[in-house]
C-alpha cells in the first residue's frame, strides 16, 4: 500500500525537465522538514554526482546492451545524492522493420541510425534490423569538416543539431531526402531535408512505405 510506504506524498517544488547538454533532469522536494533533490539522466553524468554506492558499469553495459536506453536515478540533500539505482527502457523494433531494411537495400537506399541514445543501445537496436557498419561518436559531427563521418553507419549520442549537420553535409554529396523520417523532436533537420524533393522510385518508396513504418501510420 502506497500510503503506508510513503504517509506524505512529496511536494514538488521545482523541476528541471532534461537537457540534451547536461544530459539530465532535476526535481527538487518537500517532504516534510527535509528538502530533497533527485536527479535522472545518463548514468556516467549522475554518477558524478553522486557520494556513496558506485554505479555498476557492467550493468549498464549488460542493460545496454539488450538495446535498453539506461538512465541512473539519485536522490538525497543538496551535494549529498545517493544512486538509487537504474532504470532501462525498451522499445523493441516492429517485427517487420529488418525486412522493410531489406527492401530499401534493394532499392540502392543506403540506411544510416541517428540516435541520441549511447553507442552501445544502438548497436544493440541495429542489430536487431539489420543496419551494419560501425558506430561513430558525435565529436565527428561537430567539426569543421563533418563529411570525414558520413561513412558510419550508426551516429551515436547526437544532439538535434548534430542532425541538422549531418542533413547539410548528406546532401552537400548529393543525398536526396536524407531527413525525411527524422523525428518529431528534430525539426530543424526535417525541415532542411524536405526542401529536395526527388520523384525517384527508391525516394517514393522511401516516403510511401519507410517514413509511415518507423513512423507507425
Amino acid at each position: 500500500n502506497r500510503r503506508k510506504l510513503m504517509p506524505q506524498a512529496p511536494r514538488r517544488l521545482r523541476f528541471l525537465p532534461f537537457d540534451p547538454s547536461t544530459k539530465r533532469s532535476e526535481a527538487v522536494l518537500s517532504q516534510g522538514d527535509q528538502t530533497l533533490h533527485v536527479v535522472k539522466g545518463a548514468p556516467a553524468v549522475v554518477a558524478a554526482l553522486t557520494t556513496g554506492a558506485v554505479l555498476s558499469q557492467s550493468d549498464v553495459d549488460g542493460l545496454a546492451g539488450q538495446g535498453c536506453r539506461v538512465l541512473a536515478v539519485a536522490a538525497g540533500p543538496e551535494g549529498h545524492l545517493e544512486l538509487a539505482g537504474l532504470v532501462a527502457l525498451l522499445d523493441q523494433p516492429r517485427e517487420d522493420s529488418e525486412t522493410v531494411l531489406q527492401e530499401l537495400n534493394g532499392l540502392g537506399v543506403r540506411v544510416v541510425m541517428v540516435t541520441g541514445d549511447s553507442s552501445a543501445t544502438a548497436q544493440a537496436v541495429a542489430a536487431k534490423v539489420g543496419i551494419q557498419g560501425r558506430s561513430c561518436p558525435p565529436d565527428g559531427l561537430r567539426q569543421q569538416e563533418v563529411s570525414q563521418s558520413l561513412d558510419c553507419a550508426i551516429f551515436a549520442g547526437v544532439f538535434p543539431e548534430d542532425k541538422f549537420r549531418l542533413v547539410q553535409a548528406f546532401q552537400k554529396q548529393d543525398h536526396q531526402d536524407f531527413s525525411n523520417c527524422l523525428a518529431v523532436e528534430s525539426r530543424p533537420a526535417a525541415h532542411r531535408g524536405i526542401r529536395h524533393h526527388a520523384t525517384s522510385d527508391s525516394v517514393a518508396f522511401v516516403r510511401q512505405r519507410f517514413c509511415h513504418h518507423i513512423l507507425g501510420r
